[in-house]
């Protein structure tokens, strides 16, 4: 079945004429190239038929003689398959009506439309069935009138070989759209897969932060608390990297680039400027004659060295937390949900992130949603970790600093 340019409107099938009709032809591609003696010719052995909406015009596996062109109406092409073979779209196209429940609607051909053009030309029974999608008007040019004709035998050759040319351009662009839909199928299984992967990991992190929430308790020493700190993003971290590898995509897709690293440290700096001015005015606020001006909140009762440890290993901290987060959850569910907005990623990854936050406390895992959301979107607008890891450090360092944390 080939779908030809479509030409203007039809006029009433009652007034139709052999010159309309060779007029017609002659924007057709299979008849484009015959003579014009040949269109008019065959123009003259056209038969006119109106077809009522619903009516089956061809049957697959039935043998046919005739060419067909789609006056005005359309109709539609069906193919006989097993409910079982489907898949579940195409069990959703499912025809209805006079055929039974085993047709799929293949396509739709409206006015210009030829059909019936491989068994004219293999004389082989019709490969597909065929019926009005609505009330239409069909052109018929049938062998045996072709062979009654003067120079039918020469007019026969010459359009087979038209409509031979025809077929091999439509098989073309058939195989070209082939070959796309394979390509889109096989980027959508592979969604599939990495979606059964992302939530595989998924189960697997919460899993450890609620084996960890029964490991971590008040008063541990200050070593301690960083040694489970750093053992519970480590074990998250496994899972995550495990995942970003099977992905098999280039590193920046993870946000590990320099790319634009100028405008980064720009965006950077201005929000941290930003953040700083907020603790200053908010230590303005709550401190009291003789307080210290910070006070270095969870960690002012380490020793130097811990503390030293503990401001050494805060970067790199960061930096795994926004690549876990950021890096590899809020990019893999933009490219899982591609029809959704940015706006949804960054959502859920900050909802993901707030969750697993909870074996800290309830308003702990609120703080960290709303920040994520902030991150989140800094990390859209940059696509790189850089900025959003300095934000964050500069973020934790100032509550630390004036006792929020």
């Amino acid at each position: 079945m080939s779908t030809e340019p479509t030409p203007p409107p039809a006029p009433s099938a009652a007034s139709l004429n052999p010159q309309q009709i060779a007029d017609f032809l002659a924007r057709l591609d299979f008849a484009a190239g015959l003579a014009p003696a040949d269109r008019m010719a065959l123009a003259h052995l056209c038969e006119i038929c109106a077809v009522p909406k619903g009516e089956v015009i061809l049957r697959e596996g039935q043998p046919s003689n005739a060419l067909y062109v789609v006056w005005s109406g359309a109709i539609e092409v069906l193919k006989h398959a097993n409910p079982e073979d489907l898949t579940p779209t195409a069990q959703l196209t499912r025809s209805s009506g006079v055929m039974d429940d085993n047709h799929v609607k293949i396509n739709r051909l409206e006015r210009g439309a030829l059909f019936g053009e491989m068994s004219f030309i293999d004389r082989m029974p019709t490969s597909a069935t065929v019926r009005a999608a609505d009330q239409c008007v069909l052109l018929v040019c049938k062998r045996e009138q072709l062979e009654k004709a003067l120079d039918g035998a020469l007019l026969e050759q010459r359009l087979t070989a038209g409509v031979a040319v025809a077929v091999i351009r439509r098989m073309r662009q058939l195989t070209a759209t082939h070959v796309k839909a394979l390509q889109e199928e096989l980027v959508q299984s592979r969604l599939r897969v990495e979606f059964a992967r992302f939530f595989t990991v998924t189960m697997v992190l919460f899993g450890i932060a609620s084996t960890v929430q029964k490991l971590i308790h008040p008063g541990l020493p200050p070593l301690w608390q960083m040694l489970y700190s750093w053992g519970f993003l480590l074990l998250s971290f496994a899972p995550i990297a495990w995942f970003a590898l099977r992905q098999r995509l280039p590193r920046s897709q993870f946000g590990l680039t320099w790319q634009h690293w100028q405008r980064n440290l720009r965006d950077a700096a201005v929000i941290s400027v930003g953040l700083t001015l907020v603790a200053a005015a908010i230590v303005g606020a709550t401190r009291q004659p003789g307080q210290p001006l910070l006070s270095w909140g969870s960690v002012a009762n380490y020793s130097p060295l811990e503390q030293q440890v503990f401001f050494v290993a805060y970067l790199p901290h960061c930096f795994l937390q926004e690549f876990i987060g950021r890096g590899v959850i809020q990019t893999s569910l933009a490219r899982l949900m591609p029809d959704s907005k940015p706006i949804a990623a960054i959502l859920m990854t900050s909802a993901l992130f707030g969750i697993y936050h909870f074996y800290v406390s309830v308003s702990f895992a609120v703080t960290t949603f709303v920040v994520s959301l902030a991150f989140g979107w800094l990390f859209h607008r940059h696509r790189s970790l850089l900025g959003v890891t300095i934000v964050h450090v500069v973020l934790g360092l100032l509550s630390l600093a004036i006792g929020l944390n």
